[in-house]
C-alpha cells in the first residue's frame, strides 16, 4: 500500500477523493474539486459507480494549482 502511494500519487489521491465523496452527508449534487491528474486517474466506470453509490449527480472543478492530496468533495445545490 505504501509503495502504491509513492509510485501512483494521482491514483491514490483519486481513490481517497472517491471515498471522501461517499461520505458527503449534505443534500444536493456532489462537487469534486481536484488537480487534473487526479481527475484523469478516475475512469468513467469509477465516476458512474460513485454516482450509483451516492444516488447523486457529480460535478467536477479542475484546479491545476491544487496539490494531489488537496482534492475535496462537497455538496452543492442542484
Amino acid at each position: 500500500m505504501i509503495a502504491r502511494l509513492t509510485t501512483d500519487r494521482a491514483g491514490a489521491a483519486a481513490r481517497l477523493l472517491l471515498r471522501r465523496a461517499e461520505h458527503v452527508d449534505e443534500p444536493g449534487s456532489i462537487l469534486l474539486t481536484a488537480h487534473p491528474a487526479v481527475k484523469g486517474a478516475i475512469s468513467t466506470a469509477m465516476n458512474q459507480e460513485l454516482e450509483r453509490r451516492t444516488g447523486r449527480q457529480l460535478a467536477w472543478k479542475i484546479d491545476d494549482a491544487l496539490a494531489f492530496e488537496g482534492a475535496f468533495a462537497q455538496a452543492i445545490s442542484s
